[in-house]
């Protein structure tokens, strides 16, 4: 239904034409709880906009111990 779009502020401003294209390439996708849609790595290709429900986002960084601000007590 293009109206679900028309309601996102993101797309505020586009035309109905525009609106109707777009979700002409959208696909509904249904999930698990705890499945992985996205993970590091993957082909950027999709854009997922959620709909209803939950979604937990995690990121892995890596910081060098001497950079977090700990002091080091023993000398390592």
């Amino acid at each position: 239904n293009v109206d679900f779009l028309r309601n996102m502020k993101m797309f505020h401003g586009f035309s109905f034409a525009a609106l109707k294209s777009l979700f002409y390439h959208t696909l509904e996708l249904k999930t698990l709880r705890k499945q992985v849609i996205y993970k590091k790595g993957d082909d950027p290709h999709s854009v997922y906009i959620i709909r209803e429900g939950e979604f937990l986002l995690t990121m892995d960084i890596e910081i060098p111990f001497n950079e977090l601000g700990f002091e080091d007590k023993n000398g390592i």
